[in-house]
């Protein structure tokens, strides 16, 4: 299940009860309700970007937001992080996610384009394919790994999230 939505600042309890209602057409409207968004219109938001706002959900439910790079591909949203992150944790416990535009800290902007989906946690091969795919959008990745090849250390040691929306 997937819903979009847009932000004004937070991500408060109305953003996430708005977020967890489909409707018929797959679209949501936004709080003041004069706005709708449709999943590829957030995708298309959200691959704009350079960062995003990956909100995960502690088991007492409470909302953990972290800002995190990212690539869109085949319909789907993919970041990279270290598997024993804390984010990797909350994603094994409940896929469920929150995923809105932010800066570089994390803080997001009115108006934000943002959606609800599933994550899941990839395999070697398909997080080598992430990481291509995270290479060609963030020159800074194809600057570790290089750094990496060229000091014979190998691929690092991390974990491609997928979510779809």
């Amino acid at each position: 299940m997937w819903a979009c939505l847009t932000h004004d600042d937070t991500h408060s309890a109305e953003d996430t009860a708005v977020a967890d209602r489909a409707v018929s057409d797959r679209t949501v409207s936004d709080r003041a309700g004069d706005r709708l968004m449709t999943a590829t219109d957030a995708l298309d938001g959200l691959a704009r970007s350079r960062y995003v706002s990956v909100t995960t959900y502690r088991r007492s439910g409470t909302p953990v937001a972290t800002p995190v790079w990212h690539a869109v591909g085949g319909g789907e949203l993919y970041f990279w992080t270290s598997p024993d992150s804390g984010k990797i944790k909350r994603i094994r416990n409940d896929a469920k996610v929150l995923v809105t535009v932010c800066g570089p800290f994390g803080r997001i902007a009115a108006g934000a384009p943002s959606a609800t989906g599933t994550a899941r946690l990839l395999d070697v091969a398909a997080t080598d394919e992430a990481r291509k795919l995270l290479a060609r959008k963030h020159v800074s990745i194809r600057l570790t790994d290089l750094g990496r090849k060229l000091l014979r250390r190998g691929r690092s040691h991390q974990i491609a999230v997928a979510v779809s929306f």
